[in-house]
């Protein structure tokens, strides 16, 4: 590890580093530029102006007490006694003369893969990180001639990591997040388990992060990934709760998270337009993973409701409990009726989970409440108890004698003429089945007007739903519907001849690539409306060839088509039988052309991992020799015009 952190200083000093753009849940993987390429004077101009902030992952291996402390102890260390003299010569004589001296920031996520991660790991870490920003802020600058670094740590992932004590280790992690000084704003935990999440202490150190690392407006989180963590309704409920006020988090994925989603799919999702659809909500959402969740008709129903009433807390309640409380001084009271209630309450005031005349037994919600000056949206008023939205935790009941005032606030519903959903989201990811396609483009046409990126692949779409998908959305600069089989390209053809599509990056599966579907992309791809479209991914599961239209002669087509077209990125899924070789002959003229090459994540993992080289025999045998011979220069060349990616 030593060896090749030391490597990692070597090259980041003077030079950016290339980071590899993925999916939401993946992580940056860079090139390894190796010292011997800095020699080539023209090569170093070509990697000079890759990236302005070097993106770096670091991994101690299986997490224990003394390679966490050799992390910090390395991020501390004296740089220029940890190389050897020839090496800061090697970077004096690679700085520019016309660049200024300045620091290197480097960004660094640290990363714990398939490990069971221990409570005393978590919390050696928040210590190791709180001595390193107070060193950081305290340490004075260097005034010798050395190249300067400064490592910031700004994301951590820890992928299908088990954490055993699950409300303990919630806690440190929102501690880590949101120390002083600290700029952690990515935290990815795809595939974590959490142990006895579920049970009551559990569901309190969720709540605990919910509060702390998500609503807290100290917090720097702007991007938290939970796909596959297995949280219950009580958490998306604690979570949606803080999201529905003033949230700075952009990114968000629950992704086949949710236990039991099969079972009351919706109330999950009256929580989810409550905190991320509703135009009111105060969250500030850009890009919303819910794949996984049961969408079926009746439940865009109750979403296409709640977006249209200035009082959407009450079917949230009512999906929940089932009905209202009943018993003396429960009678409802109408809530103003284009106004949002908000209450603060007296110092001492509590929360219960049902008033107290009411047939379930009342029992007190400690801790749950915030300062005295934080004002809490009424979602249900009756005549003598209040039900109040408490942020990280759910609905709670309190007396209408503990409230110290309260206050209208204009809701936007219906103010706003052709608006349904809140506008700020930007961007949905939709994994779901193939049989709930018509809940699917029911969604999209609540929130489809301010969407700039689709993505719903196996969801059972065809082109009729292409169609109404291109209309709903009129804004999309991105659309990936590979999985769903497309027999016909014309609803995307029409749109653009019409100038209503604007596409840059589409994904499309058709079954077969015949003249047909050959004759629709040629003209798409040369229609001078598609002169935006720049990343093209065709998958397809077989050919269709016959004596007039050979297989040969559909792909030529497309080969034209595509030598005239202004396509950055062309990712191509084809079958492993003769389909093959008629798409090499497609890639083979643009071979001198092509400046990068997007690989698979295993061929990173096993090249590209600055610290972990996971390659093996086995693995190295089943690479393409050309792959294997071009991938470091691909991937560190800076002028990208053509990104071909084959998949077999």
């Amino acid at each position: 590890m030593r060896r090749a952190l030391v490597e990692l200083i070597c090259q980041l000093s003077a030079t950016p580093s290339c980071r590899w753009a993925e999916s939401f849940e993946s992580l940056w993987w860079p090139a390894v530029l190796r010292p011997s390429d800095f020699k080539d004077e023209k090569y170093l101009e070509m990697v000079h102006d890759i990236w302005s902030k070097p993106r770096f992952a670091l991994s101690t291996g299986r997490p224990t007490l003394e390679s966490v402390h050799m992390l910090f102890q390395f991020l501390q260390m004296e740089h220029k006694k940890l190389l050897r003299e020839e090496d800061w010569q090697l970077l004096r004589s690679l700085r520019m003369s016309t660049l200024k001296r300045e620091k290197q920031r480097v960004e660094i996520c640290f990363q714990l893969a398939n490990h069971v991660v221990d409570t005393s790991i978590l919390r050696s870490m928040a210590d190791g990180l709180r001595e390193y920003l107070v060193a950081k802020t305290s340490k004075e600058e260097d005034t010798d001639d050395y190249p300067q670094v400064e490592f910031e740590i700004t994301a951590l992932y820890f992928p299908n990591c088990r954490f055993l004590n699950g409300a303990e280790d919630l806690k440190l992690l929102a501690l880590i997040v949101t120390l002083s000084s600290s700029i952690i704003r990515s935290l990815m935990l795809p595939g974590a388990f959490f142990n006895s999440l579920r049970n009551p202490a559990g569901l309190l150190g969720f709540q605990s992060f919910a509060r702390v690392g998500v609503l807290a407006p100290s917090s720097p989180l702007r991007s938290l990934d939970l796909t596959r963590v297995g949280i219950d309704s009580n958490c998306l409920a604690s979570l949606c709760s803080a999201l529905r006020y003033s949230s700075r988090l952009t990114k968000l994925s629950i992704g086949h998270t949710i236990r039991g989603a099969h079972m009351n799919s919706r109330l999950d999702w009256a929580w989810i337009c409550l905190a991320v659809f509703h135009v009111d909500s105060g969250c500030e959402l850009a890009h919303f993973d819910a794949s996984g969740l049961q969408l079926p008709t009746y439940v865009v129903e109750i979403l296409t409701a709640m977006l249209a009433s200035p009082h959407p807390g009450r079917t949230v309640l009512l999906l929940q409990d089932g009905c209202l409380p009943e018993g003396e001084g429960c009678e409802e009271c109408e809530l103003p009726p284009n106004a949002r209630l908000f209450v603060r309450l007296l110092d001492g005031a509590q929360a219960w989970t049902s008033p107290g005349a009411s047939v379930a037994w009342p029992q007190l919600l400690p801790e749950t409440l915030q300062p005295s000056d934080f004002e809490y949206e009424v979602m249900v008023r009756l005549t003598d108890w209040l039900c109040i939205l408490i942020p990280g935790y759910g609905f709670g009941w309190v007396v209408r004698s503990a409230v110290r005032y309260h206050v209208s606030k204009p809701s936007h519903v219906k103010r706003r003429s052709g608006v349904r959903a809140r506008s700020g989201l930007r961007s949905l990811t939709y994994c779901g089945l193939q049989e709930q396609s018509e809940g699917v483009v029911g969604l999209l046409r609540l929130l489809g007007s301010s969407l700039t990126s689709v993505v719903v692949p196996f969801c059972g779409l065809d082109s009729q739903a292409l169609e109404i998908i291109l209309s709903a959305c009129p804004n999309l600069t991105s659309l990936n519907m590979t999985g769903n089989v497309m027999n016909d390209l014309s609803p995307l053809l029409c749109a653009i001849k019409k100038g209503r599509c604007h596409i840059e990056s589409l994904g499309v599966f058709v079954e077969c690539v015949n003249a047909t579907i050959a004759a629709q992309l040629q003209e798409l791809l040369l229609q001078p409306n598609s002169k935006c479209l720049q990343g093209l991914q065709l998958e397809t599961t077989n050919t269709e060839a016959d004596s007039n239209n050979s297989e040969k002669r559909i792909w030529t087509q497309i080969e034209r088509a595509l030598a005239s077209s202004s396509l950055r990125c062309l990712h191509l899924s084809v079958p492993p039988a003769d389909t093959y070789e008629a798409a090499t002959s497609l890639i083979t003229p643009l071979h001198g052309q092509i400046l990068r090459f997007i690989t698979p994540m295993r061929l990173k993992i096993a090249f590209l991992s600055v610290v972990e080289h996971a390659s093996s025999p086995l693995l190295v045998s089943a690479l393409d020799h050309m792959v294997l011979s071009n991938v470091f220069s691909f991937a560190t060349t800076s002028a990208t015009r053509r990104q071909i990616n084959v998949r077999r």
